[in-house]
Parts: structure tokens; sequence; C-alpha cells
């Protein structure tokens, strides 16, 4: 098996062709793990990065570090991992609630993004359609609070003014809780 290659569009909307070679389901990016490399040449080793998590490959590009990691950790299946965090992204559309009950029912919560780099890992690996996360507030005007209870800090923008968010093509935006949207589940890996 081989590399491939494919059409890839980053989080600016830049769309580039990018060399990969398909890794397991549990594949995670950003996490301390071993790699085998025995077998892999210096020249390939050097040019191998990771940064397509969206198909759960490994990628290879001009612009390759000398070194590289690819980490694989215990997410469940059908969940997709990036640093120490699992994250399942829903085929099925629900209302906010229903959504925020079934991360509920997978010892889950609504996505909560705690930084630039991870806000960038969902917008590569969700689909086209909008995904509610675990932002929320009482109305218009009111500070919005993470699932999790922490206060939002207002590092991104949400668009509208409505009471729950989510995360679309063109970052953050709210809707009416009742909406219906596919959404993301994240839990710590190993929960």
């Amino acid at each position: 098996m081989g590399f491939d290659e494919k059409n890839v569009m980053d989080i600016n909307g830049t769309e580039k062709k990018e060399e990969y070679f398909p890794l397991d389901s549990h594949a995670v990016e950003n996490g301390p793990v071993t790699v085998n490399t025995t077998g892999i040449n210096a020249k390939t080793k050097a040019g191998v990065t990771w940064n397509h998590p969206a198909y759960g490959l490994l990628s290879r590009s001009q612009e390759a570090s000398p070194c590289f990691t690819v980490l694989t950790a215990s997410c469940p299946d059908g969940w997709v991992g990036y640093g120490r965090i699992c994250y399942y992204f829903a085929d099925e559309e629900k209302d906010w609630e229903s959504s925020k009950n079934n991360c509920s029912a997978f010892n889950a919560s609504l996505a909560v993004v705690d930084s630039q780099e991870e806000m960038g890992f969902l917008a590569r690996y969700k689909t086209p359609a909008d995904h509610w996360i675990g932002l929320q507030r009482e109305s218009e005007g009111q500070p919005w609070r993470w699932t999790n209870g922490t206060p939002f800090n207002n590092w991104f923008q949400v668009r509208g003014g409505a009471e729950c968010a989510y995360i679309n093509q063109e970052g953050f935006a709210s809707s009416s809780c009742s909406r219906i949207e596919r959404w993301i589940c994240s839990r710590q890996i190993g929960e």
C-alpha cells in the first residue's frame, strides 16, 4: 500500500494537493505515541508530516519538518482523536438539547473549543454541514457559557443573536436551539 493523492482545503479555504497514506481509525493528532519506523528510509521520514486529520491520514508535503510523530490512542470506534481529546462527528441531525443528551449518553459533552488549533482541527474534519458545539447562552446580549460550565472568553466571534452555537464553513454562528443540525461530541481520551 502506498501514498495516494487527494485535493484538500485548508481552514482558509485554499485548495491544495496532498499525498496521503491511510492510517487506522484510531489515529490521533498531536499526542505522545511511538511510531515504528523500521523500513522507512531517512528521506521519507524527513518528508512526512501529520497534517490531514480529516481523513485519519499520514500525509507528506514539501514543508515537512525533519521528524514526525503519528499517534494512536484509545478513542472508541467511530471517534477521532486530537491531542488528548476524542471527538464524535454525528451524521444524524437533532436539536441542540437532544444533541447534548446524545453526547451525555456517550459519557461526553457537546464539543468545547479551547484553542485555535482545536478550532482548525474541527473545521478540517467536519463535513460541510453545520454542527452544534457546546456553547449556549440564555438570550441575546447574555454571556456565552460552555456546557462544562466555564464562561466563554470571546476568543472567537460567534455570529448571530440566538442562544445556541454551531460551527459552519465560515466559522461559528448561533441559531435557535430548536434548529435541527448535526453535532460534535468531545471527551478526554480514556474516559
